[in-house]
């Protein structure tokens, strides 16, 4: 099933060491979920239709989602024990910042099909650092040292897509 094969090639994005940069862990997480969403396109364009008509993909899909909430909750924890960011001052202001980057993720394509005539760089540093952004106000002293330091990664990277399978 088409599916499964795309959790397959998520799976591969929920890894990260306990060392590592704002940079590559959003490289590594973000810009592979769109390789994986261009290699499925079709799939991601006829999403909704496809979770009306098929009430097993659905609970598939819930099922996988929540895992994926769950490891992005994970990851943000991580993210604080290393003081990149700070502790959340509303309760759930994190999960709620999670579920966004989940609606976007999943219905990301959809946008960049109707307003995005090409993906192309600009696209793809557009949709990392809007989601990216969304971070900004938790960030630590630490936390927006690694942004701005990413930033000037990604503006001196020629191709994002490269060397991110």
């Amino acid at each position: 099933m088409i599916f499964e094969e795309i959790i397959e090639s998520f799976d591969n994005l929920w890894t990260y060491e306990k060392e590592f940069s704002l940079f590559d862990m959003f490289s590594m997480i973000f810009i592979r979920n769109l390789k994986v969403q261009l290699k499925y396109k079709f799939f991601y364009l006829e999403i909704n239709n496809l979770l009306n008509n098929d009430k097993d993909l659905k609970k598939r899909f819930i099922e996988v989602q929540d895992f994926r909430l769950n490891n992005m909750e994970n990851l943000i924890e991580v993210l604080i024990d290393f003081d990149l960011l700070k502790e959340e001052e509303i309760e759930g202001s994190y999960r709620n910042i999670l579920e966004l980057i989940w609606f976007i993720s999943n219905f990301g394509m959809l946008q960049i099909n109707l307003f995005d005539k090409d993906l192309d760089i600009k696209v793809i540093e557009k949709k990392v650092f809007f989601i990216i952004d969304l971070f900004y106000p938790y960030l630590t002293k630490a936390g927006l040292e690694e942004y701005h330091k990413f930033k000037e990664q990604l503006a001196e990277k020629e191709n994002l897509l490269d060397n991110q399978d």
